[in-house]
Parts: C-alpha cells; structure tokens; sequence
C-alpha cells in the first residue's frame, strides 16, 4: 500500500517561546488521496506542518513539537466533498497529553480551518530509564516499560528480536506472548510506527522461560511484502543466547485466503548455557584492570598519569598512563543535502553527566558546534526522533540521502564520520544502521594530544638580551652585550670593545691614526685615534745656532741665535752647542750678558743631572718600531730600561727588559719604557 506524507519541521528545541506539542491524528475516507492539511501560525501564511494526500481508509497519527502559541489548521478536500459521510467516515482529531483533546471534527466541504491554542506542555520522553539496560535512553522522562535485558535468571533462555519495517511502517503491528503466564512481552498496534520510520530495524529483548508466540498484523493485507507495491521489503529475525537464529519470517505478505491479515508462530528455546565469570579489576584507574572482566576483583597499582615519550622534555619515567591534553575542544556537524533541514530528528551527545542535543532547520545544509570537554571518557552519539513511539535511542538506522554527522578534533583529526552524503555520495540514500549492536549508540573517544612538551632550546638566563621565554633548556646562547666584534671596525672601538656577541652592526672599516687635527702627525682621514699624536715644538732647529733645540720638530728660524759675546770655542767649558750652556744662557740672560758666576754653573750642572739632557737622551735613546706592525716590535732603549705593553683597555700583556714585545691579536696597544725614572709611552697598533 503506497501513500505520500510531507512534514514542514519547525525547531522545537530552538524556538523562541515554550514548548508544547501537538499530535495529529487523521482517518481518510475512501479517497484518501484527495485529503491534505496544514498548520500555520494565526497571522503567518507559512506552514510549519503539514500532511497528506493519503491511501485510501487509512489511519494515520504524528507528533509535532511547536511552540506554545495561536494555530489555525485547514484541511483540504481536492473534490470538494470533504471526508465524511457516504465514502466511509473519515475524522480528523488534534490533541497531547496535557490538554487531551483540543479538537474532533470531520468536514463536508471543500476546506475547513480549525483555529486552535496550544500552552506550553513539556514533551513527555517515553523510553527506558534503567541505566544498566543496554537501550537505556538518557533523554527519557516516562518508562515505557522498553528496557531490554542481557542476562537471564537461571533457567531461562534471552532471546532477541529484530523487526525490519518496509515502506509503509504504520500499517505494521505485532504482539509478543510468554506462553506460560500468557501476558505481553510487547505490544504495538498498526499505526504505533510513524511513516518516517520506513525501513528501519527495532530490536526487543526478553527473557523466556518456556515459550512465547508472535503474531504480525498488517492493516493493508499485504504484510511486510513492500517489493510488491514498488518498495522494499521488511523482515523479521529472532536469535537466542549466542545470537543462533532460531526463527525467521519466510512469507513476507502473511495473509490467507480469507483476507484476515495476521500470522501466529510459537518459538521454543532452551536456557542458555551459563558463562563462568571472569574475576578481575574493573576499575580503569588501576594498572591491572581487566577490560573483559565481568565480576571484580582486587586492584593493586593506580595509574600515575604523565608524559611517556623519552623524547619529551617533561618526560616521567614512573607514568603508567600518557596524560592527555584538556581541555579538548571538538567540533560536531550535522549536515542535510537536500537543504530541508532535519525536521523532528536530533542528534543526542553525552559525556558522563553532560549532554547537548542538536538539530538543524530548514533552509541549512549544515550547522557546526563546538564541545568543549575536560574529560578524556568516551563520547556517545545517539541519533533519534522527538514523538515518535520508537523514542532514543532505539532509532536505529540513518537515512544518509540528506543527513550526515562529522566530528573533528581541533588538530583536524577526523573522530566519527556517519551517513554518506555530503561526505560521501552512495548515490541512493540507502539507509544505513546507526547503532553499535550492544548499545544502540557511536561512540569515539575525545583526543587532543598528549601533555608532552618537546624540548625547547634557547637561552634561559633572563637577564640576557637574547633571552627566550618560550624555551625550556638551555643551549649555551646566551649573551649580554651585542655589537661588533671585529677589531678592523670603527664600531669595535666605539663601543669600548665589550661586545660578546657580534649582532651584525660592524660597518665602517677602521682607519687608525692621530686624530688631533693640531698635532705634528695629524691624519684627516683617521677615524680611530691610535693615542700616538706628536706635540708641535716649534724652536730653533739649526745645529750651528747656539739655541739649537734638539726636541723641536717645527723650524723657526727667527728663533736661532748665532751671536753672542759668551760663546766659547768648541773644547771651552761652555760652548754654544752645549744644549745645557744654551738653556741656561736662556732662561738666565745674566750668564751671558754678564758674568758666568756660581748660580750660572749650578744651575748648568743641575741640567747635566738629568732634568733637561738626561730626559733629552732618554726621549732621544728609546725607539719602538715598525708601527703599525703585523706582530713583533722591537724596542731600542739603554741597559736597564723596563718595557711594560698595555692593551687597549689598560691591562698589563707583558712585562720585559729585552728588546722585542709580541702583540697578541689585532687593535691598539700601548708601550711604555722607564729608564732610570724616565717615561717614554707610544701606541703601537698590530695590523
């Protein structure tokens, strides 16, 4: 039996006013194709659910969350005669559990518009509620008495069964029987399955102590046959203890020839065998737990959680267990090909005690969240259908033609991928299972990294100029003091020759020489003064003069005298080419002018004792050559002289008494000779 219905979802979960919901349910006359309805919000002409054509003398319900608001709901009759009254009764009815019925009513009429008012209603959530059942669903809010069982008391055997739907869902009932107390196991009558649960598997377990008995109806005649109307077919398949199949559904169309529509079949099976438990930890804390342990036992060693990789810097060589990364930060998307949004179907996520719910409007293609989780516990995924009689998490296939999941970590690692489209294209829309057989639900596990930090090498000491907060061991590359390091750079002696390390700022090539522009020596080109700079004497520089200066270095003739009455001959006692006659004829006129007496001679002999010739041939005697040198300088100085070479920052290189120095390495240096009390200093500069 083949019928159309189209839903128009709203987002109950998202929408601004408070929740209710409404359930329609409808019986078409025997033209149900000419039937069709909508709802729409008073002052809106935009539907939010809508329903129909329908098969013929055909029942029908839906629930559908809306907000708490105004409705108006027109029915459509495509003839015009309505669906009552001479083509089989049909009746439309609007109710939910908190108002019951809000309207009852049937038409004659081409249109019929029902206003009607729905207060806000917290959607009851039927399902288990017992958190060791296998199909515990985390959302539910009233016990359907659904919980299914995984072990049996002694003597009785746990049986399984898997009911497939076809196309047509709602045509579809059946009813499980304990043979030796006569009551339900499970029940659901034709019209408990929605039409959006086309084709997909519903699993039920129970316990059975001597025998039960299912019995299939369909409302239509044609079972679960739906190949025969253009669909698929459906099916049914009941295991036992090890999941041995001890029955299946052979004749799909179970009718008989007289038109009665239902099938009895009586299964019989024995206990299962009882498995011996497995004693040992179960706690996943401890070193020694036993994941396949089914009874618990001692635990011993607790794990000590930290880093494991060798190669880390924050390595723990006492770690059990790699400690990961939190929080984690995962990002889930639902996504719908078809841009129609996922109507009444949500995506349910939970972690220990935290849980989200998703869902995506119409008009989407896709819609992306961010979970932000502490914990490394594993995540589960369920995907279900508020209102539906099958509640979460026993929705257990995905329709992949429109809608897919896809969960990321913030490394881009793919976690869970489900449904083909948009991720991948199956090019039909095939259902796929949305389950783990034992627990109705995905799961993956959160993963960020791990707490290992890699070695960072770099200078530590925060007080250098190259220090690096974000390095963790030390690599000797600290320094203090950056600048130019080469000696043959202007920059080099600027800086006081300090710098540790070269930071590239060497530029100009240094010039040496004197850079005292009123000096003998004076090199306008110089840009770094090698101390060496000669004073200007400027005197009398003729040797016949008998005021020749010896020291002078600049000639002023008009300074040499040649004539006076007190000059004796060469051999005389005092002559004019005695620099010492010539001083004290000069600075005491009187001596020459007048007469050589005592003080005259004094003071001439004062000069022979070393104030005035002795330095003159100390100055005279000392010589430090060549300058600049490429290393070795010799030295010229009387018997005796102390030769003392300083470097450029004034300390002590060598202390000698020969006559050769070796400067070390490259740059200024100064040399000073001491005879006899007597001072020479020079700079010399190695190349």
């Amino acid at each position: 039996m083949q019928r159309i219905i189209s839903l128009l979802f709203f987002l109950p979960l998202l929408a601004a006013a408070q929740p209710s919901w409404v359930r329609v349910e409808f019986q078409s006359d025997a033209y149900g194709e000419e039937s069709s309805w909508n709802i729409y919000p008073v002052g809106s002409d935009e539907s939010v659910a809508s329903g129909g054509p329908y098969a013929d003398s055909t029942y029908f319900q839906q629930t559908i969350p809306l907000p708490s608001g105004e409705y108006n709901m027109v029915v459509d009759d495509a003839f015009g005669d309505g669906i009552c009254c001479g083509f089989g009764e049909g009746w439309f009815k609007l109710n939910n559990d908190c108002e019951l019925d809000i309207a009852v009513f049937d038409f004659d009429t081409a249109q019929i518009t029902v206003p009607f008012t729905l207060t806000p209603c917290e959607l009851p959530m039927p399902g288990c509620m017992d958190e060791s059942s296998n199909n515990y669903n985390p959302w539910a809010t009233v016990d359907n008495g659904t919980c299914n069982v995984s072990e049996c008391p002694e003597g009785q055997a746990f049986v399984s069964m898997e009911l497939t739907l076809d196309n047509w869902p709602n045509e579809t009932g059946f009813t499980l029987v304990d043979l030796a107390v006569g009551q339900f196991y499970e029940q659901v009558l034709p019209g408990g399955f929605n039409f959006g649960d086309q084709l997909a598997t519903y699993t039920y377990d129970f316990c059975v102590a001597l025998g039960f008995e299912l019995i299939l109806t369909d409302t239509y005649g044609d079972g679960l046959n739906g190949s025969a109307s253009g669909g698929q077919d459906g099916g049914v398949v009941i295991t036992a203890c090890d999941e041995e199949v001890v029955w299946e559904l052979e004749d799909l169309s179970y009718s008989d020839n007289d038109g009665n529509v239902h099938y009895s079949g009586a299964v019989f099976v024995e206990p299962c065998a009882i498995e011996e438990p497995v004693v040992g930890c179960m706690d996943d804390d401890y070193v020694d737990y036993n994941p396949e342990a089914t009874e618990a036992g001692d635990c011993l060693t607790l794990h000590n959680w930290g880093c494991m990789d060798p190669g880390s810097f924050n390595y723990d060589s006492t770690a059990t267990i790699s400690d990961l990364n939190s929080p984690c930060v995962t990002t889930i998307r639902i996504g719908d090909a078809a841009g129609d949004g996922w109507g009444n179907s949500h995506i349910g996520v939970k972690q220990g005690d935290l849980q989200w719910i998703f869902t995506m409007g119409p008009g989407e293609f896709s819609q992306s969240w961010d979970l932000i989780l502490d914990s490394d516990e594993k995540v589960d995924v369920y995907y279900f259908e508020v209102g539906g009689p099958q509640q979460p998490p026993q929705e257990t296939e995905f329709q992949t033609l429109h809608n897919s999941i896809l969960v990321t970590n913030e490394l881009g690692d793919t976690l869970m991928v489900e449904g083909l489209n948009p991720f991948f294209d199956n090019g039909q829309g095939a259902l796929q299972p949305f389950k783990n057989p034992e627990w109705n639900v995905y799961s993956f596990m959160p993963y960020c990294g791990t707490s290992c930090i890699p070695f960072m090498y770099g200078c530590t000491d925060d007080t250098a100029q190259n220090y690096d907060d974000e390095a963790n061991t030390e690599d000797g590359s600290c320094y203090y003091n950056a600048g130019c390091t080469q000696a043959g750079y202007v920059e080099y002696y600027n800086q006081g020759y300090e710098a540790d390390y070269d930071n590239g700022s060497c530029e100009t090539l240094a010039v040496f020489g004197c850079m005292d522009s009123e000096a003998l020596n004076y090199d306008s080109e110089a840009n770094v003064d090698t101390g060496d700079c000669i004073e200007v004497v400027l005197d009398c520089m003729d040797p016949n003069a008998f005021n020749y200066n010896e020291l002078a270095n600049v000639s002023n003739e008009e300074a040499c005298l040649y004539d006076a009455g007190c000059i004796t001959g060469p051999g005389q006692p005092y002559w004019a080419n005695d620099y010492c006659y010539s001083w004290v004829i000069e600075v005491d006129p009187y001596c020459c002018e007048t007469a050589w007496d005592a003080v005259c001679a004094e003071m001439y002999n004062y000069c022979g004792a070393g104030v005035t010739s002795v330095e003159m041939a100390v100055r005279s005697l000392l010589q430090f050559f060549p300058n600049p040198t490429s290393g070795l300088v010799n030295i010229q100085a009387p018997v005796g002289t102390l030769i003392t070479l300083f470097d450029a920052r004034g300390r002590v290189v060598e202390t000698t008494t020969g006559n050769t120095v070796e400067l070390p390495s490259p740059g200024p240096y100064v040399i000073m000779a001491n005879y006899k009390g007597r001072i020479k200093r020079e700079t010399i500069v190695r190349q």
